[in-house]
């Protein structure tokens, strides 16, 4: 058990090194700083409402809807975009002794990219809110910051372990984005999609990550990885 833990990690590790980090955190920053920029303005100084606008599905305006839309939309992009990275996957797989460890090293770089774009958000724009209104008070408020923080994350992650779970069964990313960005954007116009994107996160919506991550898990078991594929891969 304990060495599975120290592969997994080890590489979890390797994963971690596809995604551009920079470019997480600064279009994370930049959809902080944008939104801001937009409804600064019409904001009070209390904090659980700043954070309200922001992140309400209540379509405000097409431009509401946008910048909503890309509050998920941006976590997503970098998952897809890690997961379309092209090193051949067998250079993982024979090189570890449980092929578990890459099915949780996937997840787990999944996570890593929507914390931290998540987190920076956030963390932007708490840190404007202070500047706006010199409010010294976020810090005794930092639980409800990072409860903010928790309640965004949850279905983040859901959304690109579905991606995941589609990447393994060599769906079409892009058609499924594309479908994603129609939903989200039409979703904010109707009443139902605003109670459903509303909501907080609860036991159905922590039921999913459950039946995603063993989906993944079976899915990857049975999986044939192609070295021809993998060939294919490492010549472009």
């Amino acid at each position: 058990m304990k060495n599975r833990i120290k592969e997994t990690i080890r590489v979890t590790c390797l994963f971690l090194k596809q995604p551009n980090w920079l470019s997480v955190f600064c279009l994370s920053l930049l959809w902080a700083v944008g939104a801001f920029l937009l409804y600064g303005n019409y904001l009070n100084a209390d904090l659980e409402g700043y954070f309200h606008v922001f992140f309400s599905p209540n379509a405000i305006s097409l431009v509401h809807a946008i910048v909503y839309y890309l509050s998920f939309g941006l976590p997503v992009v970098f998952t897809i975009a890690c997961l379309q990275h092209v090193l051949c996957e067998e250079f993982y797989y024979t090189r570890t002794r449980n092929r578990s460890s890459v099915a949780w090293a996937k997840i787990l770089t999944v996570a890593g990219c929507n914390g931290a774009s998540v987190c920076t958000m956030v963390v932007a724009l708490s840190v404007l809110h202070c500047w706006k209104f010199r409010d010294s008070g976020i810090f005794p408020e930092f639980l409800f910051v990072l409860r903010k923080f928790a309640i965004l994350l949850v279905p983040r992650i859901v959304l690109s372990l579905f991606f995941l779970l589609t990447d393994l069964m060599r769906w079409n990313l892009f058609l499924e984005f594309s479908v994603m960005t129609a939903m989200i954007v039409g979703g904010v116009f109707s009443p139902v999609g605003q109670a459903f994107l509303g909501n907080e996160p609860r036991i159905r919506i922590f039921g999913l990550i459950v039946i995603f991550v063993i989906m993944i898990f079976c899915i990857d078991t049975k999986r044939d990885i192609s070295l021809e594929e993998g060939r294919k891969k490492n010549d472009k």
